[in-house]
């Protein structure tokens, strides 16, 4: 399936993943902004601009990857 039949963004997209231990919020990056989804619902007010919502993240990510909460903690 194309990315915009799914989601409803016009791919292709720069990265997206999901956070488990969040709600399972799924986050789809392209250009400067990204989108958040919940159960495949966009969520109200996305798109966003990247500077917004992840400070200190630069506008052209290419990756992305999620650690379950326990890991980053030591």
């Amino acid at each position: 399936k194309l990315i915009r039949d799914v989601w409803g963004i016009e791919g292709p997209i720069d990265a997206a993943f999901t956070r488990i231990n969040c709600q399972g919020k799924t986050y789809l990056f392209k250009g400067s902004q990204y989108w958040r989804f919940e159960d495949g619902v966009l969520d109200p007010d996305y798109p966003r601009n990247i500077s917004e919502g992840f400070k200190g993240i630069p506008d052209n990510v290419d990756a992305a990857f999620a650690l379950p909460a326990r890991s980053y903690s030591g």
